[in-house]
């Protein structure tokens, strides 16, 4: 099994949010959404109308973590 066939591990969510996610937003704003319970697929909607480029590793790892806590 090659990396992208992997499982997603928690470190690989966090590394994600502190390195990409905060380029276009604050971290504040990420939590808020968590916080909200906001759905991950109608914010990776709006982010890929957007466009923002998301690898097919980075949307698995988003789709697997987002909301929940380690």
């Amino acid at each position: 099994r090659g990396p992208a066939e992997s499982p997603p591990e928690w470190s690989e969510y966090r590394t994600l949010i502190e390195t990409r996610c905060v380029t276009c937003h604050t971290r504040e704003r990420i939590d808020e959404a968590i916080r909200r319970q906001r759905p991950w697929a109608t914010i990776e909607e709006i982010m890929l109308k957007r466009g923002v480029v998301l690898s097919e590793r980075e949307q698995q790892v988003l789709g697997v973590f987002w909301g929940k806590k380690p």
